[in-house]
């Protein structure tokens, strides 16, 4: 752009000059131009525009990515062209330099080619003074990042360089032996050819590496780095290398034509080969560009004083001439490599050469000096005994119970087999900054022979989590894509912060039981380095360095790290830091540090034919829920070769003898020659005979019960059964009591399966669980994840005995309380207990780690009603419980007679700070306290009775006062001050026990206000409906102002209630607190809030209907009122001239939308729970219990029959009504039938699935539903009528099939065929896809082949499971549908086989017993085998394909079938020929 038409600063510009530069520059459309024009967009505002900007100001994307381009280019012109005035004006070129020469530059040698702009650069290069070259790197750090170069005459050195980061600035030799460097891009490939590249490669090589044996100085010359000057100087670009060989061939072969031949030995000694550098990309992944470097050592016992000519080839630039060889001699001058033989002159060059001579004197002579003087850098001798002492926390060996977090970046391939010692730690997290990890880095390294969670959420205590805290290369969702560190900072760092303050939280693990160890294997110089801002978030977290360790690849990156650490946090972390040793010295010293082994390296399993298995290390543990027995346990192990083994063996022994739990060594060393053999218990023989019967197994999974008092040697029991079958059985025992039965069952195929291919037959899997929670469902879970019958399962409940010694017990001194407080727990929370750490403190045991005083001496003479064992559910740690819970229970009876109530003991345990400190198990230990508060007892879920409220706050209530119960909770609620759960006993508490409704209020608001889930919203209803029944019951006559209290009170409460509904859905099925270890899939679904609403409308209804102005007596009255619910006549009708009741009128006035909003929402309510019992089942049933979803079915009954009672007429009423009025419209006449069927709860389609039972009222049901049909106005548009009349015919036929009434199936089928052409396949009717199912069902009958629906079937099947879900997803956790229908073997209606006569079948099968449970029978598969049965229900075959069901009829109608249970189903690939019945339900 010319300047005088332009100004040079585009921000000096006006809108004209803009819109004359975009128009006749850019060729910008005029109308563009003139749109920014007219918005005044000057130069000024040009440059400040981003993209966004221009496209809101109407610029077309594509002019507008034109215009931004544009101006950038233009400034950075402007730029340039400044820097050249300055330097022209600075120094002007002299005319003598204007002559052609043969010069020396940056980018190599050229002949007579060189103009005056090469000498005016060089001249520019020469202005920059010492002092700007120190600016610019001392600025470098904080502007860009900067690489720390190659370990000089390394080659094997392990280092990544980034891209687009910088190598330091070039300058001039310094002592000779600290290495000059040069950088150079070589051309582009697909600008010349390969061997022109190879050509600047070796020419740019040897004279640079003459250079350097000239003036004696080591050196460096790196390719692909940007040479030329300015802010871009030292950047990596890299180059993309096809073949490496190539360019090692090339160096060895040329070396010897550019030196003399009596130089070409020292050159070669002198010259290193070419090292290639990979490139990775700044977001951490590796791309395929390298930086070429090639070293140059010019020892003095190689160079002596010799002076090194180059010889140089110089193209030719006339055709068909050959290349002229020139003579040059390069040294260093300052940062540049200059040819002494480049000047014309020849005085000049004379005195050049002479001068030379002496000058390469002088260098030889301080190169031999600085050689002999020079020394290397003494080795740290402590940083081996420094490592052995941090890493173990000052003990003698590496401790398995010391969890380690990782900090890593990427580890050079080279360097990946000296990381092994990670497979020795107990790694808990590895926090991984190495995107590739996964695929070629440390993360495959270790998964090859361990197992790592790599999954989004931590897998903690089970399995080594690694985090890829920069993406996941491979994983390409923007979630896991790698990052830049300035996109790391923004988007990430947040989220890795938060994950180190999580893990590092006292409440996850005690500081003292883990160490951080952060691994460095390139350097950091970048003050916003990712790794960096994890330290910095964990030196946060952790309060200093105390717990952690840096293992840096070398001293130099030590050094950065050191600085950069010093800079951030102010600390100097040398002691913390291990940086002279290498890694293999690292790997093997920790290595050693580990304590023996005490289980055989190679573990063996029991397989088919007296063979066995390599149980890999891998494998086992990807089974974490279990703990696996294999053959070869405790046999040939580090231990037994150990001096401590002894010390080992006498300890085990001493655990069991003195009550804790056994071990598979007190087996093993029993069975040591000269050792006494392990006693077998009573029912050894009998247990043994169960499991191992003469006549084999009948079923494919066997649970044999074991009951026993714990702590009476059952667990000892059924472990030595397991010991002495390990080489018959694949034996395991469950190690984690919160594992979910699925997990176990899927890691029990995997052990059942280990090990076999294509070979038939499996050794059985010998399982030992410990107090399970629900055997049956782990029996059925195992059933559906098993593929072999050979399964047996051992089931063990453990109880302790009982001791007491507490007479002299002092409950206020350290071990009384802590007695107590253990008494406590123990007696009310099954499995609970204290962490060790916890009661040492609490004691006042000081430095626990270097056992000075053990808890056994301090709590002696009780020390022998305790017993310390390890818990495995959230870490490894060791805790304190009683021995039995019998001993706990007396415990608590002593300090009652010495007048220590629970209510003291409670609230002392409350506020001992100690145990809330920060410490391992304290989670657990704050979950026990609070279940022991407000965990209730139901006998559905196999407790004695049933509770309103925790046993201790029942006892506390019984014994001490209601007073108590209240101070206790209050003291509970002020120290577990976010707990919702406890303020929700406290006003229940309030509200049940003292009627003290305004605390109850408050405190379940405050629950809510806490955590709000439908069980708390339902607690607020609660509160409100008791104060509103208390307020009727109490009343003795309905007058205004209590009718406006109890509408404002049933208000709040149907809100109340309304909320628990809404929040039902998106909640836990169950209070995490409620029944404390219990699984989430045995809680029912929370219908509390719809029952609530009920009761409380069905209370304010019967209120109502005693209000003067109503009378169920008085008829007229009474349908006035029904008039008035139902919204069909305003609430004024009801008044007279009594100002009594028109004060009531007016009331009911204030609060009438509410009021006629009662009758359908009741009608809504009622409709849900129609759905949620026939549509649905309990997923699990108790035997011989009483469940909530029975009771549950009573109370609606019982409202419902209050509704029918409020709502109903009589057909009295009716017929008097019709007298009074013949002309009664027919759409009348159709709503009557309507709230006929209500009244008979068949106006629904799960009612009329209900009337299945009503024989006596079907025909009456079918009639009012043909009528509805037939006289409909909107039949053709009422799908649910049409659908509901049609299953009325099906329920008919079911009751009476030989009802003249019915329809016939064709009729049935034309019918529902032409509904289904009407809705589609997206209905959300699902109850029309279920009669497809029933009507539709593929058979031979030919006649269903005219119907256009038929051949869709499986894809309306597809619906109804689509359309299930989507109604009823938020249920199906915890209910499963009902099947209604069979399959039968007739045709047409008559295949249709209810459940109901099924039921008949089978209740008059077992007749003989006292009380059969069906359930039981159809659950346990006892149903099928009934000869009746067989004959009303059609056997299908199918096919079993990769573990689904498929039925198939025809050549396109494939259908699949959800096994009921999954049982007898093999999973795999295989596919097998099945048989089976088939049951229908809305699912499909």
């Amino acid at each position: 752009i010319s300047g005088h038409a332009f100004p040079p600063i585009m921000e000096d510009w006006t809108k004209e000059h803009v819109r004359d530069w975009l128009i006749t520059h850019l060729r910008i459309s005029p109308k563009v131009a003139q749109s920014l024009y007219d918005q005044e967009a000057s130069g000024a505002c040009l440059v400040s525009f981003e993209k966004q900007d221009l496209l809101e100001l109407g610029v077309p994307p594509a002019p507008a990515l034109q215009i931004l381009r544009q101006v950038v280019r233009f400034n950075r012109c402007s730029e340039l062209s400044a820097q050249h005035q300055e330097s022209e004006e600075s120094e002007k070129i002299p005319q003598d330099k204007l002559e052609t020469q043969t010069v020396t530059t940056d980018s190599g040698f050229h002949s007579e080619s060189a103009s005056v702009l090469h000498e005016a650069r060089n001249d520019f290069e020469e202005q920059f003074t010492e002092h700007e070259h120190l600016q610019i790197q001392s600025l470098s750090p904080i502007k860009r990042a900067v690489c720390v170069l190659r370990p000089f005459d390394k080659s094997t050195a392990p280092v990544f360089y980034t891209e687009h980061h910088f190598l330091p600035t070039v300058a001039g030799p310094n002592n000779l032996l600290d290495p000059v460097h040069e950088y150079k891009l070589l051309p582009d490939s697909n600008e010349i050819s390969q061997r022109e590249v190879l050509f600047e490669f070796t020419n740019e090589i040897f004279c640079f590496a003459a250079s350097c044996m000239n003036s004696r100085t080591n050196g460096t010359i790196h390719f692909g780095v940007k040479d030329e000057l300015g802010q871009e100087h030292g950047q990596i670009i890299g180059h993309q290398i096809s073949s490496m060989i190539l360019y090692s061939e090339a160096f060895e072969s040329d070396l010897s034509k550019y030196f003399e031949q009596q130089h070409i030995h020292s050159a070669r000694m002198c010259i290193r080969p070419p090292v290639f550098v990979q490139v990775q990309c700044e977001d951490g992944t590796a791309s395929d560009k390298w930086v070429i470097e090639v070293d140059v050592v010019p020892l003095y016992s190689e160079t002596q004083e010799s002076v090194f000519y180059t010889i140089l080839d110089i193209p030719s630039t006339e055709k068909n001439q050959h290349q002229s060889k020139v003579e040059c001699l390069f040294v260093r001058e300052g940062s540049r490599k200059v040819n002494i033989l480049s000047d014309s002159n020849p005085r000049v060059f004379q005195e050049k050469i002479k001068e030379i001579s002496d000058k390469v004197k002088r260098w030889a002579s301080a190169r031999r000096a600085a050689e002999e003087k020079y020394e290397p850098p003494p080795p740290n001798e402590h940083q081996g005994q420094r490592l052995k002492q941090l890493i173990t926390c000052g003990r003698d060996s590496l401790s398995d119970f010391m969890h380690v977090f990782v900090v890593t970046d990427k580890c050079h391939s080279s360097q990946l087999e000296h990381m092994d010692f990670l497979k020795e730690l107990n790694l808990f997290v590895v926090l991984d900054f190495d995107p590739e990890s996964g695929t070629n880095g440390t993360c495959h390294f270790y998964r090859r022979s361990h197992r790592a969670s790599v999954i989004a959420n931590l897998n903690l205590f089970k399995q080594t989590s690694w985090v890829f805290c920069n993406g996941h290369a491979g994983h390409m969702s923007n979630s896991e894509r790698p990052l830049s560190q300035h996109e790391w900072l923004k988007n990430r760092s947040g989220c890795i912060n938060n994950m180190v303050s999580f893990l590092c939280s006292p409440d996850l693990l005690p500081k003292h039981s883990f160490l951080v160890l952060i691994i460095l294997h390139s350097p950091i110089s970048d003050i916003s380095n990712p790794i960096l801002e994890t330290f910095c978030a964990l030196y946060r977290s952790l309060g200093g360095m105390d717990n952690m360790l840096c293992l840096c690849k070398d001293d130099t990156i030590f050094s950065l790290w050191k600085n950069l650490v010093e800079v951030r946090c102010k600390e100097d972390i040398t002691n913390k830091c291990i940086y002279t040793l290498s890694l293999h010295e690292i790997s093997s010293t920790i290595m050693k540090l580990k304590e023996p082994q005490t289980r055989a390296s190679r573990r063996f399993l029991p397989s088919t034919g007296s063979s066995s298995v390599l149980l890999e290390k891998k494998e086992e543990e990807m089974m974490t829920d279990l703990e696996i027995l294999c053959e070869n346990e405790c046999e040939k192990t580090e231990i037994e070769t150990n001096k401590s083994f002894e010390e080992f063996k006498k300890n085990t022994e001493e655990v069991f003898y003195r009550g804790g739990q056994v071990s598979w060594w007190n087996f093993y060393l029993s069975e040591q020659p000269g050792s006494l053999p392990f006693i077998k218990r009573d029912k050894y023989g009998d247990l043994y005979q169960l499991i191992c019967p003469v006549q084999g197994y009948t079923s494919p999974c066997v649970v044999v019960p074991l009951f026993h008092h714990p702590g009476c040697g059952g667990t000892t029991l059924a472990k030595h059964i397991l010991w002495n079958l390990k080489n018959k059985f694949r034996c395991a025992v469950v190690k984690n009591q919160m594992a979910t039965n699925k997990d176990i069952a899927l890691q029990v195929r995997t052990l059942l399966t280990y090990g076999k291919q294509e070979q038939p037959g499996y050794t059985p899997v010998l399982l030992l669980v410990d107090n399970w929670y629900d055997v049956d469902d782990l029996k059925q879970c195992i059933l559906g994840a098993a593929i072999d019958r050979n399964q047996p399962n051992n089931l063990v409940v453990l109880i302790l005995h009982l001791n007491n010694i507490l007479k002299d017990l002092d409950i206020g001194s350290q071990q009384g309380k802590l007695l107590s407080f253990l008494a406590l727990l123990n007696s009310y929370v099954n499995g609970s207990y204290i962490s060790l750490s916890s009661c040492e403190e609490l004691v006042g045991i000081r430095n626990p780690l270097w056992r000075q005083e053990s808890l056994e001496d301090k709590m002696n003479p009780y020390s022998t009603l305790l017993i310390t064992f390890t818990v495995e559910e959230h870490g490894t740690y060791q805790a304190v419980r009683l021995l039995h819970q019998m001993i706990a229970e007396n415990c608590i009876k002593v300090f009652k007679e010495n007048q220590h109530d629970l209510s003291d003991i409670t609230i002392d345990l409350l506020f001992c700070e100690s145990l809330y400190r920060t410490c391992m198990g304290k989670d657990f230990l704050n979950q026990f306290i609070q279940s022991m508060l407000v965990t209730r007892t139901r006998r559905e879920q196999g407790d004695d009775k049933n509770t309103l409220f925790s046993p201790l706050i029942e006892n506390i209530q019984k014994e001490e006062g209601f007073d108590k119960v209240k101070k206790v909770l209050e003291r509970a609620i002020d120290r577990f001050d976010r707990s919702a759960t406890l303020p929700q006993a406290l006003a229940r508490h309030m509200c049940l026990n003292e009627k003290d409704f305004d605390s109850a209020l408050k405190w379940a608001l405050d629950a809510q206000n806490k955590r709000s889930n439908s069980y708390i919203a339902d607690t607020v209803g609660q509160v409100y409906k008791s104060q509103l029944k208390m307020l009727i019951e109490h009343s003795k006559e309905a007058h205004p102002e209590l009718l406006n209290e109890c509408l404002q009170l049933a208000s709040k409460a149907v809100s109340a209630f309304r909320e628990s509904q809404e929040r039902k859905q998106r909640d836990e099925q169950i209070d995490p607190l409620d029944r404390h270890g219990r699984k989430v899939e045995k809680a029912g679904y929370n219908t509390s809030g719809y029952l609530g609403e009920t009761e409380v409308i069905i209370m304010l209804l019967d209120l109502i209907t005693e209000l003067p102005v109503f009378s169920v007596s008085d008829r007229h009255k009474r349908d006035k009122m029904l008039q008035v619910l139902r919204g069909q006549q305003p609430i004024t009708i009801l008044g007279n001239s009594d100002p009594e009741i028109n004060a009531i009128v007016t009331v009911l006035k204030d609060h009438g939308r509410f009021l006629v909003s009662l009758k359908p929402r009741l009608k809504e309510i009622f409709t849900f729970f129609e759905k949620y019992f026939i549509y649905l089942r309990p997923r699990h049933v108790p035997l011989n219990r009483e469940t909530a979803d029975e009771r549950n079915k009573r109370k609606v009954f019982e409202l419902f029959k209050k509704y029918i009672k409020l709502f109903s007429c009589s057909e009295e009423e009716k017929e008097r009504e019709r007298e009074r009025n013949p002309k009664l419209s027919q759409q009348q006449v159709i709503e009557d039938h309507r709230r006929d069927l209500e009244m008979m709860q068949a106006d629904t389609f799960a009612g009329l699935l209900q009337s299945l039972s009503h024989k006596n009222k079907s025909e009456i049901i079918f009639e009012k539903w043909k009528f509805i049909f037939e006289n409909s106005v909107s039949r053709y548009t009422s799908t649910s009528d049409t659908v509901n009349y049609i299953l009325s015919n099906i329920v008919l036929h079911t009751i009476d099939p030989n009802s003249k009434l019915l329809k016939k199936y064709e009729e049935l089928v034309a019918l529902l065929n032409d509904v289904l052409q009407k809705e589609g396949t997206r209905s959300n009717l699902l109850e029309l896809y279920y009669l497809c199912m029933l009507l539709m069902w593929p058979s031979k009958d030919q006649s269903l082949k005219n119907f256009t629906q038929y051949s869709n079937i499986s894809t309306y099947i597809a619906s109804a499971k689509k359309s299930f879900h989507k109604r009823f997803s938020f249920i199906c956790p915890s209910r499963s549908a009902i099947a209604h229908f069979f399959l039968g073997k007739s045709s047409g209606l008559k295949r249709i086989v209810s459940k109901g006569k099924l039921d008949t079948i089978l209740f008059e099968s077992y007749a003989s017993d006292d009380n059969p449970n069906l359930h039981h029978v159809w659950h346990s598969g006892l149903a099928w085998s009934n000869q009746k049965i067989q004959e009303k229900l059609l056997r299908v075959k199918g096919s079993s394909e990769n573990g689904d069901i498929y039925v198939t009829y025809g050549a396109n109608t494939k259908i699949m079938i959800r096994p009921a249970y999954l049982g007898d189903i093999r999973s795999g690939y295989s596919r097998e020929e099945v048989s089976f019945y088939i049951g229908f339900t809305l699912e499909g």
